[in-house]
């Protein structure tokens, strides 16, 4: 997945714009399976639910160790 990546190309974007965007990075099967993991709260050591901090609707959360392999994957 990522060694689909220009990343040479996208280092300049960066350098250059301050932002690069990138070919989608998962299959829409990757995609609904982080998607899945949300409501399993066993992944997760914390969450955020921003209307409590006054940040906004939603909420956000940090994944617990050890990462989910894709996750791990993405992160490296």
């Amino acid at each position: 997945m990522l060694d689909r990546l220009d990343l040479p190309a996208l280092q300049e974007r960066l350098d250059t714009d301050g932002v690069a965007s990138t070919p989608p990075l998962l299959t829409p099967a990757q995609c609904a399976e982080v998607i899945a993991m949300f409501d399993e709260d066993a992944r997760f050591r914390s969450t955020v639910v921003m209307a409590r901090h006054a940040f906004g609707e939603g909420s956000y959360r940090y994944f617990a160790d050890p990462l989910p392999p894709l996750v791990q994957q993405l992160r490296e």
